[in-house]
């Protein structure tokens, strides 16, 4: 019967911990992913064969991206 319950219990135990740390992960790709508002118009020229990494250290350069890393593999 202990047993059992502990079995039960590890399992419950298991899928709470599951569940919050996607909830974590779920919330933290929101924060990172989340269009923000530019409060001014921005220009940008992209030359002709750049890549991802390029456009997004661009991007991250005049402040229309937080993170260049996060557009590059987006």
């Amino acid at each position: 019967m202990l047993k059992k319950s502990f079995i039960w219990g590890f399992t419950l135990l298991l899928l709470v911990t599951l569940s919050l740390g996607y909830g974590a992960w779920r919330q933290v790709q929101e924060w990172l992913f989340e269009p923000q508002v530019l409060s001014e118009v921005k220009h940008l020229t992209i030359k002709p064969g750049a890549g991802m990494a390029g456009i997004s250290l661009q991007l991250e350069s005049i402040g229309v991206a937080p993170n260049a890393l996060a557009l590059r593999y987006y």
